[in-house]
C-alpha cells in the first residue's frame, strides 16, 4: 500500500513541486523508505537487466 501511494503521489505532483521536496534528495526507493521503517534499511533490490531476446523485431 506505501508503494502504491507513493507511485501515485509523484505521478500528480509536478517536476517544479518535486524538487521543493526533501523527496529529490533521496537516491534510491530503499532510501525513501528507510526514512518510514527502520526495519526496511537492509532491503536490497535485485533488478536482472531486460534481455533482447525478449522482444520481437520492429520493423520501421
Amino acid at each position: 500500500m506505501l508503494i502504491d501511494y507513493f507511485l501515485v503521489y509523484f505521478v500528480l505532483m509536478g517536476y517544479s513541486e518535486y524538487e521543493k521536496r526533501d523527496y529529490a534528495s533521496k537516491k534510491s526507493i530503499a532510501d525513501l523508505l528507510a526514512d518510514d521503517n527502520p526495519a526496511c534499511v537492509d532491503i536490497e533490490f535485485e533488478i536482472p537487466p531486460r534481455s533482447k531476446a525478449q522482444h520481437r523485431p520492429v520493423e520501421f
